[in-house]
């Protein structure tokens, strides 16, 4: 009985200093509080943590609260004094600068223990020093608050970009200005909204790539632009020019383009980028120029009057047919000399006044003048 007795103590011996490795393992110390006399006694553990010498027992006074930070100490307190009042389970959460001045985050569990009469005797529990844990939760809390700020910045860049983008959409349409890029190593082609609309697409409805341009454009543009692009890769130096093209819906444009070649460390062509301007009104204006001039010129070449145009020193640059019937002397010989050449002295002082009278004010006024002509008399 004496063997199986000991045995049994040896064994108990085991466990219990196994427990406590547990407890030392898990951070965790037990303590029971004579809550009548103000005593607590714990376990090793409970003294690790707190940074105090093993003793039998203690008491829960100043000592204790002026360990546990400030702004602790009340909330603490208050809880006690609430599951003591209503027979609730305690816990707690709270920071301490232990006897070895170590901040502690300490994880506290409490149970009331009554008499009969539902008197408060003892509160027995547990803490655990989860320091590392709550020193892991703030790392976490600071990252998600840092990656917070990286996305809401991310956001505000976005954003701005957005607006940066709509700001040069609207740019390029109000210019009638596309952008373009040509990957060439994968044949990939990037437009800009306002290529889309040039070539009479919403933007982003088709995918634009080269065969797509291409069928826009007669051979002849075609070959230009390979002429273009071959010069442009041997003379690393960007292209202009100018080109009519049929869009979606089957009106002939007209765009002045400006590309250049980017190129490898290695002098290997990588990408073609460039830009288009619709010019499709001003060819417009020019062909209405030039079809009003052609008229003029045509009115002036078959009129009987004298015609001439001048510049703004006077000289003649342009004179009609009918001068050589009227005085002789071809358009041609007329071309940059002065009227004074061709004039009468005497009526030379009021004609130099009326034509600095029409380039000054653009009044349209009437004279009469002799001319000399080529044998020498005036008419």
């Amino acid at each position: 009985m004496g063997m199986q007795n000991k045995t049994l103590i040896n064994h108990f011996n085991i466990s219990t200093q196994q427990f406590l490795q547990l407890q030392q393992k898990a951070k965790t110390g037990l303590y029971e509080w004579d809550l009548i006399n103000n005593i607590c006694i714990a376990t090793e553990h409970f003294y690790e943590i707190f940074g105090w010498e093993k003793m039998d027992s203690f008491a829960i006074n100043e000592k204790f609260w002026e360990m546990v930070h400030t702004e602790y100490v009340q909330p603490l307190k208050d809880k006690i004094d609430f599951a003591i009042a209503n027979e609730e389970f305690f816990e707690a959460y709270y920071w301490i600068a232990n006897g070895k001045n170590q901040q502690k985050y300490i994880h506290s569990y409490g149970q009331i223990i009554r008499d009969a009469e539902m008197k408060p005797l003892v509160m027995k529990g547990l803490l655990m020093d989860v320091t590392e844990k709550k020193y892991y939760e703030l790392s976490l809390e600071r990252a998600n608050e840092e990656l917070k700020k990286q996305v809401q910045e991310l956001k505000i860049k976005k954003q701005e970009l957005r607006k940066k983008e709509q700001a040069l959409s609207d740019a390029q349409s109000l210019a009638k200005l596309g952008s373009w890029e040509w990957n060439l190593e994968d044949s990939s082609v990037n437009w800009s909204d306002e290529m889309f609309r040039m070539f009479g697409y919403e933007p982003y409805t088709v995918k634009p790539d080269y065969d797509l341009w291409a069928s826009h454009l007669d051979a002849a543009t075609i070959a230009l632009f390979h002429e273009k692009y071959v010069q442009c890769v041997a003379d690393k130096q960007p292209y202009n020019f100018t080109h009519s093209f049929i869009d979606a819906g089957g009106k002939e444009k007209w765009l002045q383009a400006r590309g250049k070649v980017n190129f490898s460390e290695d002098g290997i062509p990588l990408q073609l980028q460039g830009i288009a301007i619709d010019i499709t009104e001003q060819k417009e204006i020019e062909r209405k120029l030039k079809k009003r001039t052609d008229e003029l010129n045509f009115l002036a070449d078959n009129a009987l009057d004298l015609i001439s145009l001048h510049n703004e020193e006077g000289k003649v640059i342009y004179a009609s047919p009918s001068w050589e019937n009227f005085i002789g002397l071809s358009p041609e010989k007329l071309l940059n000399i002065s009227p004074k050449e061709i004039m009468h002295p005497d009526d030379i002082h009021l004609v130099a006044k009326i034509m600095e009278t029409v380039f000054l004010t653009d009044e349209t006024l009437h004279h009469v003048a002799r001319l000399k002509c080529s044998d020498g008399n005036y008419r």
